[in-house]
């Protein structure tokens, strides 16, 4: 199917365009509009691909990729996937180009998807904070009608993100919930908070993005390196844990036991026997026997 893809004229204008070689533009300008493109800009292309439409050899294209693209984030080359992080966020998306964006990016392999919104690495930031912005998972208000819609969100499931749920947290999320939650007890009693949460209304729920980091900080925090101090996963979300400051999460300070010291301690503890010099006094000794015999 023919697809339009439109290349802003500012494009040559470009302080990154105008200093790259003949070569780099051309490969540039191909990552932007070959057949492979889509309206997310991450795509699965190979590097023979690449060479059989330009001309480039295999060997240069990635060099040039790897060395010149992705030092400057341009684009990111990684298992024969192309992510072009700049690309999302430069598209005037229509409602059905959204859902299109959301659909593209679900289908994606899960790897991908982690690292991109999870580990969020050099890079990749623009792009998650594009994907999380658009209709269903960021920050655009529902009309009224939406946001009183259903709040079950299709069951307990895959996990995606629903996009009548506008970032706010579904039912169908429990799975990825507990997944990051890092104590996996009392799962019954966790779905039932769980659940308690998607049955009021859409835009008082929380935002997953909000769960799901509140998670990975306090998972970095002091307190929770011993699983000991971690709640149970209902009680933190009855308890809306997640917005505790995780700067203030430090673990609480256990004292030992130590064995009650006599009330004036020993000689050496001491100070004002501490330099005094030790006098034995020799007590006679008396006989019982014969203190009484005397007696007698």
């Amino acid at each position: 199917m023919q697809k339009l893809r439109s290349v802003n004229t500012k494009f040559w204008d470009d302080p990154f365009t105008a200093n790259l070689t003949t070569e780099e533009k051309l490969l540039f300008l191909y990552l932007l509009t070959n057949p492979l493109t889509n309206i997310l800009g991450i795509y699965e292309i190979t590097l023979r691909r690449i060479s059989y439409d330009t001309g480039i050899k295999p060997e240069k294209a990635e060099n040039i990729l790897v060395t010149n693209f992705m030092e400057k984030g341009k684009a990111i080359w990684s298992k024969n996937y192309l992510i072009l992080p700049n690309f999302l966020k430069n598209q005037n998306l229509n409602p059905a180009m959204q859902k299109g964006a959301l659909k593209l990016f679900n289908n994606l392999p899960e790897w991908l998807r982690y690292s991109i919104l999870e580990e969020a690495p050099t890079g990749y930031q623009r792009l998650r904070e594009a994907i999380l912005n658009i209709k269903g998972i960021g920050i655009e208000e529902e009309k009224e009608e939406e946001e009183e819609a259903e709040p079950d969100c299709g069951g307990i499931g895959g996990g995606k993100l629903d996009l009548k749920a506008n970032g706010q947290i579904t039912l169908g999320l429990f799975p990825d919930f507990w997944k990051r939650y890092p104590r996996k007890i009392d799962k019954g009693n966790a779905l039932k908070s769980w659940t308690k949460l998607c049955n009021i209304k859409v835009k008082d729920r929380p935002k997953w993005v909000i769960i799901r980091d509140a998670i990975y900080n306090q998972k970095q925090t002091e307190r929770w390196d011993d699983k000991d101090f971690i709640p149970y996963p209902a009680t933190w979300l009855n308890q809306t844990r997640w917005i505790d400051d995780p700067e203030t999460m430090v673990k609480p300070v256990t004292r030992s036991r130590e064995t009650p010291k006599a009330a004036h301690g020993t000689r050496s503890e001491n100070p004002d026997f501490a330099d005094s010099p030790v006098e034995v006094i020799q007590m006679p000794f008396t006989n019982p026997k014969n203190k009484k015999q005397n007696e007698n």
